[in-house]
């Protein structure tokens, strides 16, 4: 078949304005407020002129020369990644992690002059597992918690699985300041016949970002498993160590 002109340049134009709208659609842009004089006050990534996306930077105002007051990270509108929170003077305030739009993981609080006031571990409940307190000359007045966050993140929100899901897990572990935190996940299944788990095999979750050990797997045999964490924290200068173990049991049918 053979296309006049004006039914070629249709084509050419419906095919133009299809792409402008696919673009539309995943547009990343920066959105930017001022303060009064011209001072950048946010600047904020954008998708879809609704959804944060990218690095999200405030500013102070005037009393504080328009300095960067928090750095912040959005993926698909909620918040992921490390964010810091700043002094006027410049030095950092706080310092954090986002994960699946919760805090979680290493947390570090600081003085005015940069010193650490306060190390937390946060678990995916949001709640303090281990945690030291410093005061201004940088000294240690109390500590306590644990290796690994007590709360596993179960990130499917499932009870059992079946051998076409790929199962979410994820735990925090604490690594504080002046500590080595070595970590070995195991995978075991059960032996229905000795009523007992055996290893299959180190399951390997990959070096910890930010203090969580993030782990996914699909399994193509049916039955009972087991994910054992081993933690074994080490004090780099006394060099004594502690030893915490973490289980998460898996059905699949």
């Amino acid at each position: 078949m053979k296309l006049n002109t004006n039914t070629v340049h249709k084509v050419i134009l419906f095919a133009a304005l299809l792409l402008c709208s696919c673009r539309g659609r995943d547009r990343q842009f920066t959105r930017m407020q001022y303060y009064t004089g011209g001072h950048v006050k946010s600047e904020v990534g954008y998708l879809d002129d609704t959804i944060k996306n990218g690095i999200a930077n405030y500013y102070f105002g005037q009393d504080h020369n328009f300095s960067i007051y928090m750095e912040e990270f959005f993926k698909n509108g909620v918040l992921d990644s490390t964010f810091k929170e700043y002094y006027p003077n410049g030095l950092v305030k706080e310092q954090g992690m986002h994960r699946y739009g919760v805090p979680m993981g290493a947390f570090y609080f600081n003085y005015p002059d940069g010193k650490i006031k306060c190390f937390d571990a946060v678990g995916y409940n949001d709640r303090t597992f281990y945690a030291i307190f410093y005061d201004s000359l940088g000294n240690k007045t109390s500590e306590k918690g644990l290796n690994i966050s007590p709360v596993i993140a179960n990130l499917n929100q499932k009870n059992s699985y079946t051998t076409t899901d790929t199962i979410h897990m994820a735990w925090c572990i604490a690594e504080p300041p002046g500590y080595k935190n070595e970590t070995q996940l195991t995978l075991l299944k059960k032996d229905d016949a000795k009523n007992e788990y055996t290893p299959l095999q180190p399951a390997e979750p990959g070096k910890p970002i930010c203090s969580i050990i993030d782990y996914r797997k699909t399994f193509s045999q049916p039955g009972s498993y087991e994910l054992m964490l081993v933690s074994k924290l080490s004090d780099t200068v006394t060099k004594n160590v502690r030893m915490d173990t973490s289980i998460a049991e898996v059905v699949v049918r």
